[in-house]
């Protein structure tokens, strides 16, 4: 999202109400719940491209995210992860593989702190430790 300063931020609080935190000394941005995801809306469409050799790019931005009222999908102010809805796509479709690419050397804990260590080559027993941990 975009970047506010302390002023544009506090004036944006007080007549929208919106929840704004600093980031790391670039400015003031917006913070929405990030709730997991757990349906795909277009689900039924992807799998019929992909069974008419269509290759399907889904999932990328993490969605739109909606809930359903009254037999209608209602936009809320959320944000969706897109790796974990990728993950969810994945369960779907049953696929044999996930491949997540990112522009970054190194998978890392404590990322952008302080103490952030990159993992070189681990074990999922370790990783499943490292999610345990927070």
């Amino acid at each position: 999202g975009l970047f506010y300063t302390k002023e544009q931020a506090e004036q944006t609080m007080e007549e929208k109400g919106y929840k704004f935190v600093e980031d790391s000394g670039r400015g003031y941005r917006r913070v929405v719940p990030s709730p997991m995801p757990i349906n795909i809306v277009e689900l039924d469409s992807i799998e019929t491209l992909i069974k008419h050799g269509t290759l399907v790019i889904a999932a990328g931005g993490g969605g739109i995210p909606v809930v359903k009222e009254e037999g209608n999908y209602k936009g809320v102010d959320a944000v969706i992860d897109k790796d974990k809805t990728s993950a969810l796509l994945a369960a779907h479709l049953k696929s044999d593989q996930l491949i997540i690419l990112t522009a970054v050397d190194y998978v890392y804990i404590n990322y952008g702190k302080d103490n952030q260590e990159a993992l070189g080559e681990v074990t999922v027993d370790e990783m499943n430790q490292h999610i345990a941990d927070g």
